[in-house]
């Protein structure tokens, strides 16, 4: 039934269609709708996405296989406890390479999702726990050798203007730290480090480019001050985060280079490019560097070829001359602003190529993206 539904949904139907064509109570199919929507919100998160169970919320915060398998890879207890393991899919990673994990939810529906979760999975050594964590958490089995991982609710901000995390990493951390030192706890990617009280290695992770999480590891598991991880190319940075003060571009030269987001989280960003790029920009998303070395092979993070300089009178004009078909802005631009400019543009252009426009002080820069980057190659294998 629920396969039912997300082709309906697919299909354009609306609500209202959907529960007319589905022959079931209402409570049911509200039930149903929550779980293919679920679905529909995880299919390039998961593998199995279509068999999985998960409501509205844990679709869109549950951890990606890609980033929980590489997590749990990193993690050298073979007893690990996770504490507010929502619809199990941490846990999931974590007995791919763990010997026990023991998973507590507080949320029924959660919990029992977990389960139904594990058996889809077909994994036979987490036990998942259904009641609340402190209650629990003093009678479960830790010790020097277990792990206790964490990936809290992200609840609103409140007056101060905080974003309130349960259960708090304080207090896991806190209760148990007589038992182990091992904690890894899943932050908001966007938090503030002066924020983060418990010591320990401060892990950014992206996916194809885009932020995704910010793992805390304590004890044995802390391998530096910060580290930055590029997914799927499987790259990874340690070492000890530093400000940088890039010297400008007199030019532009022949390549543009964004480098990962990751790596400017992280404050690695200057131990993990070539010393020879300028800068050329920077705002809120990105800075844009420079340069006449060709670095796309090994660059952590996008490489484009420079096309030509252009202004926004004759952006169409240049974009014709260089065959393009789309058009893609890598500058701060209103999102209505954004797609009205990329429409009026496009509507006009028959070539085969996509064309990345940027933003100097002088005007705008066209540019290739050169897709043949060596990252790829690598693997997980490779951390």
């Amino acid at each position: 039934m629920i396969d039912e539904i997300i082709d309906l949904m697919r299909s354009g139907h609306n609500a209202s269609t959907i529960k007319n064509q589905i022959r079931s109570s209402k409570s049911a199919v509200n039930l149903y709708t929550e779980i293919a929507k679920a679905r529909i919100n995880i299919e390039k998160k998961f593998r199995k996405w279509n068999r999985l169970w998960m409501d509205l919320y844990s679709s869109s915060f549950s951890t990606p296989e890609i980033v929980g398998d590489y997590r749990s890879g990193r993690i050298k207890q073979n007893n690990i406890l996770d504490v507010g393991s929502g619809s199990g899919m941490q846990a999931i990673s974590f007995s791919k390479f763990a010997e026990r994990v023991t998973g507590i939810e507080i949320n029924r529906d959660r919990y029992e999702m977990s389960i139904m979760n594990g058996e889809v999975s077909m994994v036979n050594n987490i036990k998942f726990i259904w009641g609340d964590y402190s209650e629990i958490i003093h009678n479960t089995n830790v010790d020097v050798d277990s792990a206790v991982f964490s990936d809290p609710l992200r609840i609103k901000p409140g007056t101060d203007g905080k974003r309130n995390l349960i259960p708090s990493p304080e207090i896991i951390y806190t209760t148990l730290k007589n038992k182990t030192e091992n904690f890894i706890f899943d932050l908001p990617p966007l938090m503030k480090k002066d924020d983060i009280t418990i010591k320990g290695e401060k892990e950014y992770i992206s996916v194809e480019g885009k932020l995704q999480r910010l793992t805390l590891y304590t004890g044995e598991n802390a391998e530096s001050e910060t580290s930055a991880v590029l997914l799927p190319q499987g790259r990874r940075f340690t070492g000890n985060p530093m400000n940088i003060d890039f010297v400008s571009a007199l030019n532009v030269g022949e390549f543009i280079y964004l480098p990962d987001v990751s790596l400017i989280y992280s404050g690695l960003l200057c131990t993990s490019i070539p010393g020879d790029l300028r800068i050329i920009g920077r705002d809120s998303r990105r800075i844009l560097l420079t340069g006449n070395e060709d670095y796309s092979h090994d660059f952590p993070g996008e490489s484009y070829n420079v096309l030509c300089k252009s202004q926004f009178s004759d952006l169409e004009r240049d974009v014709k001359k260089f065959g393009g078909r789309r058009v893609y802005f890598r500058f701060e631009i209103e999102t209505d602003s954004y797609y009205q400019l990329k429409n009026s543009i496009e509507k006009n252009l028959h070539g085969e190529k996509d064309v990345y426009v940027f933003m100097d002080r002088e005007g705008l820069i066209l540019a290739e993206k050169i897709l043949d980057n060596g990252n790829s190659d690598e693997t997980l294998q490779s951390l």
